[in-house]
């Protein structure tokens, strides 16, 4: 028996050239969900993939963007409430 294991990466560069639409799927299928956090009317998520980080902003749960998050602005996130 084979058993077939691919494993996609893409660097910031590419992935910021996803449709919004392609950011999620992505997300969803090779990220690491690390934060949620709700302000209001919107949710935040952050997302590892592999050496960076995503940030998901949610209004009424719909994706309204998924952008390049800076690693020092994680500290921001840290009470561990995924």
């Amino acid at each position: 028996m084979t058993v077939a294991f691919y494993i996609v990466m893409v660097n910031k560069s590419e992935f910021c050239q996803f449709s919004l639409t392609g950011k999620i799927q992505f997300l969803v299928e090779y990220g690491e969900l690390l934060y949620v956090k709700d302000f209001k009317r919107r949710e935040i998520e952050i997302y590892r993939l592999h050496d960076f980080y995503v940030q998901v902003v949610l209004e009424t749960g719909k994706a309204i963007s998924a952008e390049v998050f800076p690693t020092p602005m994680l500290e921001l996130f840290k009470d561990d409430n995924k």
